[in-house]
C-alpha cells in the first residue's frame, strides 16, 4: 500500500469517527488527551485494514450484445442454468429488474485484496477513495455475462477458487462464489456495511468489481 493510499485511507477513518460523534477538528485538538484512548482505536483497526487494502488488478471492457433477462435467466421456471444459486434477497433484485440495452458497454476496473485483516464493504471503499457504483442492471447484466462465460467453473475473470467476487450497489452488496464440492455458482446478497470480512490462516482473496471512471 503506498503512502497516498495510506494517507487517504488514514483521513477517512477518522473523519467518519469524528462526523459520527459531531466532533470539529479543533475539539479534537482541545480536547485530545480525553479522547486519545478512542483514536487510538481507529487507528488500530486502521493498521489492520492496511494488511488487506485493495491492489489495481486491470480493467476490463464488457460488452452486452443480446442482453438477457435477469428474471428469466437466473429462474429455474425459465431454464436457470445449472450448477447456479441464489439466495432470497438476490430472488428479488433479479424480479424487479430490467434488462439492460443491446449493445450496453460496461468498463470495469479489478481490484484484489490479500491479506488477513478485517474490515466492511464501506470501509473496504474507504480505502480506495470515492468510487462508482454500480446500479442494479449493470450488475445483473454483468453476471449474467460473466457467469455464462465461466459455467462450470471454468477458470475466467471471476475467481473461481472459492474466494469472492463482490460487487456493489447502492444499497446492496453481491457476493459470488465458485463452490466445488456442490460444482455451484452461488450468488449472496445483503446491505452494504453489515459484514466485516476476516482473513483465515493463510491469505484471504476478495476481488472486486467497480465501474471505471
Amino acid at each position: 500500500m503506498d503512502t497516498t493510499a495510506s494517507n487517504m485511507l488514514l483521513q477517512n477513518l477518522l473523519g467518519s469517527y469524528l462526523r459520527d460523534r459531531g466532533l470539529s477538528e479543533n475539539t479534537l485538538q482541545r480536547k485530545g488527551d480525553v479522547i486519545a484512548d478512542e483514536v487510538s482505536v481507529v487507528l488500530d483497526k486502521y493498521t489492520k485494514m492496511t494488511q488487506s487494502t485493495f491492489a489495481f488488478l486491470h480493467r476490463i471492457r464488457v460488452v452486452v450484445s443480446d442482453p438477457q433477462s435477469p428474471r428469466e435467466f437466473f429462474n429455474p421456471r425459465f431454464g436457470k442454468p445449472e450448477g447456479l444459486w441464489i439466495d432470497d434477497q438476490v430472488k428479488k433484485i433479479v424480479s424487479d429488474t430490467k434488462k439492460c440495452e443491446a449493445g450496453s458497454v460496461y468498463s470495469m476496473s479489478l481490484y484484489q485484496a490479500e491479506g488477513s485483516g478485517g474490515a466492511t464493504d464501506e470501509e473496504m471503499e474507504g480505502s480506495l477513495g470515492p468510487l462508482r457504483m454500480l446500479d442494479e442492471i449493470a450488475a445483473c447484466a454483468l453476471l449474467i455475462k460473466l457467469i455464462s462465460r465461466q459455467r462450470n467453473g471454468k477458470s475466467g475473470i471471476l475467481l473461481n477458487t472459492g474466494h469472492p467476487n463482490l460487487f456493489f450497489t447502492s444499497q446492496n452488496a453481491l457476493g459470488v462464489f465458485w463452490r466445488k464440492e456442490v460444482h455451484q455458482w452461488r450468488i449472496l446478497s445483503w446491505e452494504r456495511d453489515k459484514i466485516r470480512w476476516q482473513g483465515d490462516k493463510t491469505t484471504h482473496k476478495r476481488r472486486l468489481f467497480m465501474l471505471a471512471e
